[in-house]
């Protein structure tokens, strides 16, 4: 499904946002890591491919 655009402020994790509730790199980002927009971040390959 499809949800706003969102991305982890992590230095460790890729660059990249996300917009589906299912992207299992998505789901890795913890609460406290997750930020809403894409910060000018590309989508990641997972949600891209949806």
């Amino acid at each position: 499904m499809r949800v706003n655009p969102y991305y982890s402020n992590n230095t460790s994790d890729p660059n990249v946002h996300h917009v589906q509730s299912d992207c299992p790199t998505g789901q890795q980002i913890s609460a406290e890591n997750k930020r809403f927009g894409t910060n000018g971040y590309p989508k990641c390959k997972q949600c891209a491919a949806k």
